[in-house]
């Protein structure tokens, strides 16, 4: 008699139909952000943010794919990765509206919007290349280290 094979959960944290949901709406995400962006005066920071937002998740999950593709999952688009970045997220969007219904006169630099959208652009370059040079030796997981580990360094 032979064992029935093993059930896959799809949409487990380890399944590729969350994986795959995930990139579908973070590529919707990436664009209402570009459409936001060039469409909408308005709203052109909040599309740049949606933007670069969604392409930090996306270069996390293909940094993965690529030099550790035996933890390929849908963790490593980094939505999860602490209840603190969830709660900042959250913030950030709430923070983003409340400016621009009480005071929309904020919202109107857009070449300063434009400039720190150059810098995100930057310093992701930069995070990516650092990530690339390290290859199999980065680790985007923080590390707990004990007090004595810690005692022994200083």
């Amino acid at each position: 008699m032979s064992t029935p094979p093993k059930r896959i959960d799809q949409w487990g944290r380890s399944g590729t139909g969350r994986a795959v949901l995930t990139g579908y709406v973070l590529g919707a995400a990436l664009g209402v952000g570009i459409g936001l962006a060039w469409y909408s005066p308005s709203l052109f920071d909040l599309g740049l943010f949606l933007a670069a937002l969604s392409i930090y998740h996306f270069w996390e999950y293909n940094y993965v794919a690529i030099y550790r593709p035996n933890e390929l999952s849908w963790t490593a688009f980094l939505l999860d990765q602490s209840p603190a970045f969830q709660m900042a997220m959250l913030a950030s969007f709430i923070e983003y509206f409340i400016e621009w219904f009480f005071f929309p006169s904020l919202k109107g630099h857009s070449w300063i919007t434009a400039l720190g959208f150059v810098g995100v652009i930057i310093g992701q370059v930069m995070r990516t290349l650092a990530m690339a040079t390290a290859g199999h030796n980065f680790n985007r997981i923080e590390g707990k280290i004990g007090k004595d580990v810690l005692n022994s360094i200083s």
